[in-house]
């Protein structure tokens, strides 16, 4: 069972005392601050490693917090150099194997001795989540099995030969009114590489079906960094229901790729 954890100025304290008590729901928590889900954690002496999410993962954009400590002492490890490779592994009906990786984001030191990335977990399974480290004194790689359920926040085009994912990041709860909107986009350039596509433009068309009509106020996303394929823009919904938002991402001067995603407005 996944337990929870709360994220405060206190955390990095209770943090020795949270991983050691893994397998007791029963955690001591900070007070503050909005709820971690513990989703794994694996050990091999030194070093522990602990993998928590703001929610169950699904299928979409995931961001994730990991935790060190030296499993012998109970120390926490802020002084580190980290890289998270998720892989899954596919068996065919023919006996035959398959793996591949997923778009993956940097592993950067955050507040609490803790590190944040984000994975983009492109299709449903147990994700096999490998944490490399490097500290002073020690390097080596955990892993960690996740179970991550259906989604319909990621989308997979294929142009030509070519593979690409458009993620929905925000609105995650869209609601009446203008709601910010994140995309990010990646393509496959192997099983292993998902690079970011970080120079397209975007056009966006806000429409609700059921009613045949749009709205006003939409700005449509923008490159938010040369390097992160973040994309960033506004999306308006004037009242609750069904909506749609259609996609057409341009390079170039050129079409590449149309898609859009669906959102039910609370």
């Amino acid at each position: 069972m996944y337990a929870l954890v709360r994220r405060s100025s206190a955390i990095a304290a209770a943090l020795a005392a949270l991983i050691s008590g893994c397998g007791d729901d029963n955690h001591p928590t900070a007070p503050d601050g909005p709820s971690l889900l513990q989703i794994g954690s694996a050990a091999d002496s030194p070093v522990e490693v602990t993998l928590y999410s703001e929610q169950s993962p699904t299928i979409g954009y995931a961001r994730l917090t990991i935790g060190l400590r030296d499993a012998d002492t109970g120390t926490i490890i802020d002084d580190a150099q980290v890289v998270l490779t998720p892989m899954m592994h596919m068996q065919h009906d023919d006996g035959s194997t398959m793996s591949h990786s997923a778009p993956q984001e940097a592993v950067i030191a955050g507040g609490d001795s803790l590190f944040t990335t984000a994975t983009i977990f492109i299709m449903s399974g147990m994700w096999e989540m490998n944490v490399a480290f490097e500290t002073e004194s020690h390097s080596g790689t955990l892993s960690l099995d996740v179970e991550v359920g259906p989604g319909s926040h990621v989308q997979a085009i294929s142009v030509g030969d070519e593979r690409f994912f458009v993620t929905l990041i925000e609105p995650r709860s869209p609601r009446v009114g203008p709601n910010d909107l994140e995309l990010c986009v990646h393509r496959r350039a192997s099983m292993m590489s998902f690079p970011a596509v970080t120079d397209l433009d975007i056009d966006m068309d806000v429409s609700m079906p059921s009613m045949n009509h749009g709205s006003s106020g939409n700005v449509a996303p923008v490159a938010a960094a040369a390097t992160d394929g973040h994309y960033h823009g506004t999306v308006n919904f004037t009242m609750t229901g069904d909506w749609h938002v259609d996609l057409a991402l341009g390079e170039s001067g050129e079409e590449l790729l149309t898609t859009g995603f669906d959102m039910t407005v609370q």
